[in-house]
């Protein structure tokens, strides 16, 4: 999906992927995460998730990067804050004291962007991506992080045939195969969530399983 369909979804208010409340995966594994003090927080395609608030209570400063200008406007709005905004190549910087986002695209950031990142924070990104650029997407970010740079990811798993994306049906194996030469993999747990999403079962998913890891780059 280009940066087109997702400005549009944004415009549309076509935002089902948004999360109204804190990630359930994130406050159960945060403490486990062991971030070290004021450390950064990287947010790929961010969009407005109040999952950005919840880093900086928690002591770390966020970066995010998000195409739609409408999902940046809406996040500082519902945050009640101003940010300071100014032009960048290649990007519109969003800048409060403790968070700022990167209003461009992804594929644009190169790694001075992401200087003192301890933590990437993927709850929604690769699997926003259909396979043919989920490889793009894992070797840009595998290239802007830096060794002992840790990833909690989340992914969703189900027949692809039974439902088109996005998100994106991504298998155990496809992580392997797109992360395992730069990264060590620990994968955290695998939990049947079709229950507690019935608009994927609406849109025709017999099963649907969310799986969680920790990634974090080799030296």
């Amino acid at each position: 999906m280009n940066n087109e369909f997702w400005i549009k979804r944004w415009n549309d208010g076509k935002i089902g992927f948004n999360q109204e409340s804190v990630n359930k995966n994130l406050l159960n594994y945060f403490a486990t995460l062991n971030l070290k003090p004021k450390q950064r927080v990287f947010v790929p395609l961010c969009g407005k998730t109040i999952d950005m608030p919840f880093f900086v209570e928690q002591g770390h400063p966020v970066i995010g990067v998000e195409c739609a200008e409408t999902a940046i406007g809406d996040f500082f709005k519902e945050q009640n804050c101003l940010p300071q905004v100014d032009e960048l190549p290649s990007f519109s910087r969003y800048r409060t004291q403790d968070i700022e986002i990167l209003g461009g695209d992804f594929f644009h950031l190169k790694k001075q962007h992401l200087q003192n990142v301890g933590l990437v924070y993927d709850r929604a990104s690769l699997i926003a991506f259909p396979k043919d650029m989920r490889k793009k997407y894992a070797d840009h970010l595998t290239a802007l992080l830096e060794p002992g740079t840790r990833i909690f990811l989340m992914t969703v798993v189900y027949d692809q045939n039974e439902m088109s994306g996005p998100p994106f049906s991504v298998s155990r194996d496809e992580i392997h195969s797109l992360f395992s030469d730069a990264f060590t993999i620990r994968h955290l747990e695998n939990r049947k969530v079709l229950e507690q999403n019935k608009k994927f079962e609406d849109r025709g998913l017999t099963w649907l399983d969310e799986d969680i890891y920790v990634l974090k780059k080799n030296s």
